[in-house]
Formats: structure tokens, C-alpha cells, sequence
């Protein structure tokens, strides 16, 4: 097609305008797979903008901010504008458009906040989704939003989604009607080199190790992935000898300044060497120039949610295969380049394909709001992948402790307030209530001075609370820049000024506004109990001075994290709480209240009336009886909190749903119901509540009928299917039956070599699964383990019938055994 205003610029996806512009006028919905450097996430969208002539404003939704921003610029600078005209951006905090403006780029959170307020999005013709792969959360959302708005409020909207990886079939479900079109990538050979680097406390050496040896052997600009700020900071100390008049080195995180990322992302000049230190910021749309030389880590900062202290546990773990091929791509972007993996070959084979999307394994409460605001459950949208009910369910608990949620599930006043504001939806539910509960202008300056501090980039590491106020009182303008745009806003919506005096005499009550589940109380043994039920470890209790110690027996736990391989929490920041303060600005939080949970000592239901805040008990004494569906929630709490091990689940019941999660998964039975551990685990009320009347006690418990209750789990049907797939006897050719071993990876049969003569082929369960043999002699010692038996009769069974002939001569040992006659008999006795 004739281009009039495009800069050809003779990149792979220039193939797909064709199609994609004659389909515009007649398509809605748009499904684009293009690799790294086919231009997906710049030539295309400005094709669509100088070319195809759209009534209406371009959205293009990109993850990450330092993407949307150098995305933006670089678009308005092949059409020779300055950025703000026909191309702008906007973030949190932060932007640049005008009404001029067609292409927006937004980022995490912008598109939702436009939907909330303008559900036919009037002036809005397209709407793109760039590196769709990453599965955020708001992606995620704004896309099953976008659907609906396509659906009910605005038929003309059109949806693309782009990505360099796509399950393309899981978006073609979601989006049956859209127009996939695929674009071949332009990158050149890429030489993979393995060096495992093992993870022990040699490791940062070892690695930066690694680093020095490419740097020394290869010519050219280096990208080297690791999973955090923290790992990139330590190596740029290691390598900062590299620096030279020839050579830089460079961090690129998200908490850096502008300047920083572009000094980072911009080519180097003539002559000049870049080493890059990047999270995995740089692994999609970010184009750092100049780089064909990519030094992996293999690791990535992971989040997953903790459900019972409402807090995210970040940890250190392998990337996924596609992640890993993603940073290996960027090696050959501009000519043939090398990817150096810091793990072994065997690593990446055995790792994920794909990465659990964020709506899997994050916390819903900012999601779980929005819905309430849309007016929809999350069942009556569209998803790429459906949120999990049981995440909902707790998000919507949470919401409602922190004032955000009536109890109907409609928003509330202050849960559309706090929508409003650019911080964490904790903290925006701090500044409203304190504004509209404590009515005092001093108290809710002191409040937005504690989130400011808190929401900052400055590290902190290591300080109280007081600590860390003073100490970012006392930094320059310049290092809390944008600390200091954050806090006007602020106190621009509350109508405050930057004079109005702080009144800093209850942070803890301040803060318990927004951590209402995270007050907490020293047991004594140097672990807190929280309101919300969760035990965590002091980190260090001199971060309190003995004063505060002395004078607050509560405190409120504002940060955490799990320790690699602890189950339990560390909590890394408190703020001391008067319990009396507490009772006098929020009373109505401590009841008097009578109350049964499990007592973990006499492992029974126990009932006693006290004083409580949450699930903490400040004082009590014995309570009177207790109702069965009070009995019945006690066992349910307790034992979610308990590891699934600890469950006293009968043996036969734990082979029977071993036997049923095998049967699922191998044969592939989608309509069966979840049987994971995890699931059940999480689900319980729903499985095991109906099974607990009576039940009060451990002993009761382990006398349940668990092979019945787990059978319940299927449904007459299914139990008979499960019989037929996996039964529990294999008859052998020689007419006897055998127990089948289901125990292992694969379902295993021990029986003596003779019965299975006369059985050409190893036999298969459901058509489909072989079984596993293992061969006895006639004495039932192991002689050999097989899934191939036919391979056996061949190669293997000759040497053991030369050995074995003159050990038990008086069994058959024939030269032929696929055609002889199987028994268990000694040859006298089958003569009979």
C-alpha cells in the first residue's frame, strides 16, 4: 500500500499494515505476535496514527513506565514534534499531552482510572495492549474492562493486543471474533554460552566474575540481567574499576532518576564500551542501544501473595523459558550477538514455559475496588485468566476492614476518595479516614508526611519509623524531588499547606488505619501476634529505643518479608501503638466479645469471653457453650493456617486422591474439579465443613471417614471413570492379580518375570499410559524395570535368562517369552 506521512523504516512489521488497514473499518478486535525488533510497540502505532486516518484518540498501554516514556519521546521524534502535541504520555504523578494529543501512551492503573470515569470512553477510537505477555494485573483488568465497554457502552472501540509471546490460543477464546495477524522478527544468530554460577555465598563474586571474563575476552556494549536493585548496586561496586575513558557503567531499576535511565538506555558513542545493569525492565519493549553481548543471571525478584497477612513475599527464583529467550533476543537485535546464562542447559529445560500471570498469585484488594466502582462481579467479566474466588473473597474482607467497602459490597464514601489518590490503596485509606475521622488538620499533615516518607524511594533499610522521618526531613530537595511532587498533591486534596503544623503524638494510631490487621503484640518469645491471626519474628527489637518499649505493649507492623526458605513472616518495620490511644480516637475496635477458636495445646475447640481486637485476645477467661457452626469455623480457620501435611488424612484417602490428581492430569479430564493440595487446601469450607459436624477435637477429627470425603470430591461418574483409567489391580497374563503402585511419577507393577510371558508389549492404562514393571526372579528379587517391554524381550531378557536359567532351574526360562505361556508355576507343577 501507498504510505503518504509513515517514515518507512523497513522493519519486519511493516508486513501486517496491509492487512491490518484494510480490516480496521469492518474488525473490532485485533490479536498482533511480533518478536523483539519487528517494531510492534513503535512503527506500528504510528502507522495507525499518520495513516489510517482514526476518528479518535490512540490508547497504547504500556507495563512499564521508563518504556512508556522513552517510547513516547521516540515516536514524537520520528514525526519531528516536540512530545505533549499529537504524541504525548501519561503516568501516576506524572505526564505530558495537550488537546492536540491522538497518541497517548499510559501506563499501569491510567487506562482504569479513564474507564472508571468514562465508560463508552467518548473520543478514545483504539485502545492497544503492548507486551500483553507480562500478564499485569491492570492489563489484565483493563482488558476484561475494555471488552465489556466494547460490548455494552461503545460498539466503534476497537482492542488490539501485542505481544512478542502470546497464547494465542487462550486469546482467541477470549476474543473469538479478533484478526490475528503474526510478524516474523528481524534479529540475527545468537551464540549461547552456559556457565553455571552456583547460588551460595560466593555467588555475587563468582558472578561478577563472569561479567569481568566477557568484558575482557569480548568487544562491545554488555546487558547484564539480575533479579533487583540491591544485586545491581553490589556488582556496579564490583565493576567500577571497569570505568574509563572508554567505558561506562550503568544501573537501570525503576527507582532511578530520568536522567540516570536515559544515560542508561541511550547509544554509546563512537569507540565507547556500555555495561548495563538491568532487572528485567529491559527484557520487552525497552531498546537499549548498542548491545549484542547479554549476561543472564537467570533470576528474577518474584512476587506472590500472602493471603493470611495480606502482604506480598517477594523471593529470589529461576526465570521462566520465555523470559530467558526474551533476554537472550536483545544479544541479536543489531548483528550476530552472545548470551552468556549463569546457569546450566538442564536449568532451562526444566524451568516453566511461562511465568504464573499476576491476577494468579497478587493482591486483589486494588482490583477488587474497582470492581465494586465498575458495578460488576469479576464473574460477569471476560478474563484472559479468571481471577481465583477464594483471592476475591479475601480482598473484599480486607477492603472492608480498611472502610473501603460497605458491608453490602457497594464503595463506599471514602473508597471513592481514596481511588483517587496516587499512593497504595492502604495508605489512601489512611488519609481519608484520618481526614474525615479525626477532623484534625495537624494530625492528617502528620499523616501525609508518614506516607510520603513511607511511599519515597529513598532506601531506609534498617531505621525506626522516627528514624526514617528525620532522616528524610533532612535530605535536599534534590534527592526527594519527587517525594516533594507527591506530598503537594497531597495536601493540594486535602486543601492543606506545606506550613500546617504535624502533631506526631499517635503514628501508631494513625498507621492503624491502614494496617488495622497488622496490629500486633509480643508474645514473649520474640515473635508478634497480629490481629489478623499471622505470627511473624522481630527483626530487631532495638529498632525500638527501651522507652517505647516500655511505654507500648502494641505495636503496628508496617513492612515484612519471608527469609529464603522460612514459612514464617520477619517483620522488618514497626510503629509502637498505645493500646489506650487506640480505645480513645477509634473506640469500637477493642469488644467485649465471647469467642471459640482451636486450641493449638489441648488441640481442641475451646470457648472463652474477653477482650479482643481482631483475632488478638487481650484478656479472657472460660466461656460458656459452643454452637456447632461456631464449632464447625473454628476447625476450617485453624487448619487453613496449618500445612496441608498436618491434616490427619488417612493413608487410603491420601492414595485416593493422589490416584485422582494422576488420572486428571494424564489424561488430560479438564471437567474434573481441582484437586491440587494447594486448592483443596484453600477451599475447605466448601469440602470439608459439610463432613464436621460433631467434629471438636484432633481425635474426632482423625476419625472422619477421609476415603469417603475425598471420594465426595468426584462425582459418581467421575469415581467410575477413575476405576476404569487407574484401577487399583493390574491382571497379569498369568491370571493373577497385582496391587499397582501409583506412589511414584509412574504407575508401577512388581511381579515375577514369568507371569508376564506371552504379553508382547508393555500394557497401558486408559489406552494411553504405560505401566511401569518391575521384574522379579523367582526368589522376588528385582531383576529389571521397565516401560518397554518389547524392547526388553529383545535386547534385555536374553543375558537375564543366561543368569537366571541355571540360579532357578526349575522355572520356564523359554528363548521365546513373548509367545510362551505366562504363569508363576515352577515348570514340575505346570507339567501337572
Amino acid at each position: 500500500m501507498a504510505l503518504q506521512h509513515y517514515p518507512q523504516q523497513n522493519l519486519p512489521v511493516e508486513a501486517l499494515f496491509e492487512p491490518l488497514a484494510a480490516a480496521l473499518s469492518s474488525k473490532g478486535q485485533f490479536i498482533v505476535e511480533a518478536p523483539p525488533g519487528a517494531g510492534k510497540s513503535t512503527a506500528l502505532p504510528l502507522f495507525l496514527l499518520l495513516e489510517c486516518k482514526l476518528p479518535g484518540q490512540i490508547i497504547l498501554l504500556e507495563p512499564r513506565r521508563i518504556a512508556a516514556r522513552n517510547i513516547a519521546r521516540y515516536l514524537a521524534q520520528q514525526i519531528g514534534e516536540p512530545l505533549g502535541e499529537q504524541i504525548g504520555y501519561r503516568m501516576r504523578g506524572e505526564g505530558k499531552e495537550s488537546k492536540k494529543t491522538r497518541l497517548l501512551v499510559v501506563t499501569e492503573g491510567v487506562l482504569t482510572r479513564m474507564l472508571q470515569s468514562d465508560p463508552e470512553l467518548k473520543g478514545v477510537s483504539l485502545v492497544i495492549f503492548d507486551e500483553f505477555h507480562e500478564r499485569s494485573l491492570h492489563a489484565d483488568l483493563g482488558l476484561a474492562l475494555c471488552l465489556e465497554v466494547q460490548q455494552v457502552y461503545n460498539e466503534n472501540l476497537k482492542l488490539m493486543v501485542m505481544s512478542a509471546t502470546l497464547n494465542s490460543d487462550a486469546l482467541l477464546s477470549l476474543m473469538p471474533d479478533a484478526i490475528a495477524l503474526r510478524s516474523e522478527g528481524r534479529s540475527y544468530p545468537i551464540q549461547y554460552h552456559y556457565q553455571s554460577v552456583a547460588r551460595d555465598r560466593n555467588w555475587a563474586q563468582n558472578f561478577a566474575a563472569l561479567c569481568i571474563e566477557v568484558f575482557n575476552t569480548y568487544e562491545g556494549s554488555i546487558l547484564v540481567f539480575l533479579p533487583g536493585a540491591a544485586e545491581i548496586k553490589a556488582l556496579a561496586q564490583r565493576l567500577a574499576y571497569l570505568e574509563s575513558e572508554t567505558s561506562s557503567v550503568h544501573c537501570l531499576y525503576g527507582q532511578l532518576t530520568l536522567v540516570e535511565q536515559q544515560a542508561a538506555i541511550s547509544a554509546p558513542a563512537a569507540g565507547h564500551r556500555k555495561l548495563v545493569l538491568s532487572t528485567n525492565i529491559a527484557e520487552t519493549s525497552l531498546t537499549i542501544e548498542g548491545v549484542h553481548l547479554v549476561i543472564d543471571s537467570g533470576q528474577e525478584r518474584y512476587a506472590q501473595w500472602h493471603s493470611k497477612s495480606s502482604s506480598m513475599h517477594l523471593s529470589t527464583r529461576l526465570i521462566c523459558r520465555d523470559s530467558a529467550t526474551q533476554r537472550a533476543g536483545r544479544a541479536g537485535r543489531l548483528k550476530a550477538g552472545h548470551c552468556f546464562r549463569a546457569y546450566t542447559q538442564v536449568q532451562f529445560d526444566h524451568q516453566p514455559a511461562h511465568t504464573t500471570p499476576a491476577i494468579e498469585r497478587s493482591d486483589l484488594s486494588e482490583l477488587c475496588l474497582e470492581l465494586a466502582s465498575w458495578g460488576a462481579s469479576s464473574e460477569q467479566l471476560a478474563w484472559m485468566s479468571p481471577p481465583p474466588q477464594s483471592a476475591i473473597k479475601r480482598a473484599n474482607v480486607l477492603l472492608r476492614q480498611l472502610g473501603l467497602l460497605k458491608t453490602d459490597g457497594q464503595v463506599s464514601h471514602a473508597g471513592r476518595r481514596a481511588m483517587l489518590l496516587p499512593i497504595s490503596l492502604r495508605f489512601a485509606a489512611m488519609l481519608v479516614l484520618v481526614h474525615s475521622q479525626l477532623e484534625s488538620s495537624a494530625l492528617l499533615r502528620r499523616a501525609i508526611h508518614i506516607v510520603v516518607t513511607l511511599e519515597s524511594d529513598t532506601r531506609l533499610d534498617g531505621l525506626s519509623l522516627s528514624q526514617r522521618i528525620r532522616h528524610f526531613t533532612q535530605l535536599s530537595s534534590k534527592a526527594k524531588q519527587s517525594s516533594h511532587r507527591l506530598e503537594r498533591q497531597l495536601l493540594r486534596h486535602f486543601e492543606l499547606d506545606e506550613s500546617t503544623k504535624q502533631d506526631a503524638s499517635i503514628d501508631g494510631v494513625l498507621l492503624s488505619f491502614a494496617f488495622i490487621d497488622r496490629i500486633a503484640m509480643n508474645r514473649g518469645d520474640g515473635v508478634l501476634s497480629s490481629s489478623a491471626g499471622f505470627g511473624a519474628e522481630i527483626k530487631d527489637w532495638q529498632q525500638l529505643s527501651s522507652s517505647e518499649q516500655a511505654d507500648y505493649a502494641a505495636n503496628i507492623i508496617i513492612d515484612m518479608y519471608w527469609p529464603e526458605g522460612r514459612s514464617q513472616a520477619t517483620a522488618s518495620l514497626l510503629c509502637p501503638l498505645s493500646l489506650t490511644q487506640l480505645e480513645q480516637y477509634r473506640p469500637g475496635l477493642i469488644q467485649n466479645q465471647e469467642r471459640c477458636f482451636w486450641d493449638q495445646q489441648l488441640q481442641k475447640v475451646v470457648a472463652r469471653t474477653g477482650r479482643y481486637l481482631g483475632q488478638l485476645c487481650l484478656e479472657s477467661k472460660a466461656g460458656g457453650l459452643i454452637s456447632p457452626a461456631a464449632s464447625q469455623r473454628c476447625v476450617i480457620e485453624y487448619w487453613q493456617q496449618q500445612a496441608w501435611s498436618k491434616l490427619p488424612i488417612s493413608k487410603p484417602a491420601l492414595s485416593y486422591l493422589d490416584r485422582a490428581l494422576k488420572a486428571k492430569t494424564w489424561f488430560e479430564l479438564d471437567d474434573w474439579p481441582a484437586l491440587d493440595p494447594v486448592h483443596l487446601h484453600a477451599t475447605m469450607e466448601q469440602w470439608l465443613a459439610p463432613f464436621i459436624d460433631g467434629v471438636t477435637s484432633y481425635k474426632s477429627l482423625q476419625k472422619l471417614d477421609w476415603l469417603s470425603i475425598i471420594k465426595a470430591l468426584l462425582s459418581w461418574t467421575q469415581q467410575q471413570q477413575l476405576e476404569q483409567l487407574l484401577p487399583l489391580r493390574y491382571k497379569a497374563p498369568s491370571g493373577r492379580s497385582h496391587v499397582i503402585d501409583y506412589s511414584g511419577e509412574n504407575a508401577k507393577v512388581s511381579l515375577k518375570l514369568q507371569e508376564v510371558f506371552g504379553e508382547p508389549s508393555s500394557p497401558l492404562l486408559g489406552n494411553k499410559i504405560g505401566i511401569t514393571l518391575e521384574l522379579l526372579s523367582p526368589a522376588q528379587r528385582p531383576l529389571q524395570l521397565t516401560q518397554d517391554l518389547a524392547s526388553f524381550w529383545k535386547n534385555a531378557y536374553p543375558s537375564v535368562k543366561k543368569e537366571m536359567r541355571g540360579r532357578y532351574p526349575k522355572h520356564p526360562w523359554p528363548d521365546d517369552p513373548s509367545t510362551a505361556v505366562a504363569s508363576h508355576l515352577t515348570k514340575k507343577k505346570l507339567a501337572l
